[in-house]
């Protein structure tokens, strides 16, 4: 997880070395990380299950400057990594940017929002530290860290036994993979990124939507997952009854029961899923395709959450 903020050139930052940002950053990352110690830990390998582990160490993390002497081969092993890195660079026209990386293992998104707003509210750098309210961060992982055993004992509330729906897509798109005579069609792909203004979004909207519009409400990425989706899968020239398949990730914090505490500081989070034949898919309206998106979202409750633990695990 990488993300990069960009200050323009102003009158208070051209009056600010370097070396003072720097400085002002060094040490509100150091205090932001005593109350967020394992972004300051390392990964490490489990023997008993192969699987990763996270030691609060107190390793530290990684700030430098946009010059460096630093070879690739010295950032050695990933398990022996810092988990958080940052970059401070100016520009010659004296804007700056500030660069992170982030591993995945330790912070999903909203818990990386959490992150970075306390290290900007610990950072003076052209005013004084204010005293912004920020949720405490809780780095007890609770139900989300269970064994195999205790897993397979928790209960479903519903009277059905309810499936992770995206796993099992997963399992019928290699299987369907496995089984096809072709690997696709044999097309040279374009890579290009698109910038979305609102105003396009409403646009789109009122084009797809027309009429309905006032008694149709859905959400913008509702609506681009629909329309990306649908059109992606024209693109690749899919056979009919191909199985196409939409995944996403959903926010899980206020889905489980009892909700996750507010400042939780890890991964809480699932993958929702719907699965459609291409011509199902191509020829459905946006409308249809848009409301089995809103049912993938709704469907995400902590039974969902319970048994795509369970399928991770292999329990089920």
């Amino acid at each position: 997880m990488y993300v990069v903020f960009f200050y323009k050139s102003s009158g208070a930052l051209q009056n600010l070395s370097l070396g003072s940002i720097f400085s002002c950053l060094k040490s509100g990352l150091e205090e932001t990380l005593l109350i967020w110690y394992p972004a300051a830990g390392r990964l490490s390998l489990n023997p008993g299950d192969g699987k990763l582990n996270l030691w609060c160490s107190n390793g530290g993390a990684v700030l430098v400057e946009a010059v460096t002497v630093a070879k690739i081969i010295e950032l050695g092993d990933l398990l022996k990594m810092p988990l958080v890195v940052a970059q401070v660079t100016r520009f010659g026209c004296g804007g700056y940017s500030i660069g992170i990386g982030a591993s995945h293992s330790l912070f999903d998104g909203p818990a990386t929002y959490d992150f970075l707003h306390a290290w900007a509210s610990s950072s003076a750098i052209l005013k004084q530290k204010r005293g912004v309210e920020l949720y405490k961060p809780v780095h007890d992982r609770g139900t989300l860290l269970v064994d195999n055993r205790e897993l397979a004992k928790l209960p479903e509330s519903g009277s059905f036994v309810t499936r992770a729906v995206a796993i099992d897509h997963l399992y019928q798109l290699i299987k369907q993979a496995m089984t096809a005579h072709s690997s696709g069609p044999d097309t040279k792909f374009v890579l290009k990124t698109f910038h979305l203004s609102g105003a396009m979004i409403e646009s789109l909207k009122s084009k797809v939507f027309s009429e309905r519009r006032g008694s149709f409400s859905c959400s913008s990425f509702d609506l681009l997952a629909a329309h990306l989706w649908k059109a992606r899968t024209k693109a690749l020239g899919m056979r009919k009854g191909a199985m196409v398949c939409l995944q996403f990730a959903v926010d899980v914090r206020n889905k489980m029961v009892p909700p996750l505490p507010k400042g939780f500081s890890g991964n809480a989070y699932v993958l929702a899923s719907v699965a459609l034949t291409a011509e199902e898919l191509e020829s459905g309206s946006h409308e249809a395709i848009v409301e089995k998106i809103k049912e993938a979202k709704n469907s995400i409750n902590n039974d969902y959450v319970i048994a795509y633990k369970k399928a991770l695990e292999g329990s089920s």
